[in-house]
């Protein structure tokens, strides 16, 4: 009887540790699906996301596809020129990846894929230059080009001059001197409330 007993309860243990054991790959596999909550603060995504609207976010790791248009929450806060950044997350909308080229003249954002020689005038339903358009023939900027693991990215709100702090180093509208990079990328957010 105790040989049975004790065969019983190592048989019970062996079930249990595979059962943990799966559990855990389980739970590590989900991780690749996270959602997390985060409270927009600010105006920089004005009129798209108000400042106290509520995102949804899917973390993000390196692999993951994204695209121009994606709304983005970046982690800065390891940069110390960011430090003005409260709780060192941006949340800004996907331009450009690496490999693509990005300029702006007259408020139409362009991407090109070789190098500058053809442009693509990017469709912004969600980009506000304030009421009637009033900015955007002043809305310019330089050439980027966006170079391996970096990304550019832009605020919805492009009512006046500094109305978003985002990739325009060249026009001193950024927290660094260079383009962010894809390892900045905490989050792509997939759904807000106002």
């Amino acid at each position: 009887m105790r040989k049975f007993v004790k065969s019983l309860v190592l048989y019970f243990l062996a079930c249990m540790f595979v059962f943990c054991i799966g559990a855990c790959e389980k739970k590590e596999n989900s991780m690749d699906n996270s959602i997390v909550g985060v409270e927009f603060q600010g105006n920089s995504m004005s009129p798209t996301i108000e400042s106290g609207d509520k995102l949804q976010a899917k973390l993000f790791k390196n692999g993951n596809v994204i695209k121009s248009g994606d709304i983005i929450v970046l982690y800065v806060g390891d940069y110390e020129e960011c430090a003005a950044v409260g709780s060192g997350y941006l949340v800004k909308r996907l331009i450009a990846v690496e490999g693509e080229w990005v300029k702006c003249e007259d408020g139409v954002v362009q991407i090109s894929q070789d190098s500058g020689e053809t442009w693509q005038a990017l469709d912004e339903p969600y980009a506000y230059y304030g009421e009637n358009d009033e900015n955007k023939e002043n809305y310019d900027f330089d050439i980027y080009k966006v170079g391996d693991d970096e990304i550019f990215f832009l605020g919805d709100n492009r009512s006046h001059y500094g109305s978003s702090i985002d990739s325009r180093y060249k026009e001193n509208l950024s927290h660094l001197d260079r383009l962010y990079t894809i390892k900045d990328i905490y989050a792509v957010v997939i759904e807000y409330q106002k």
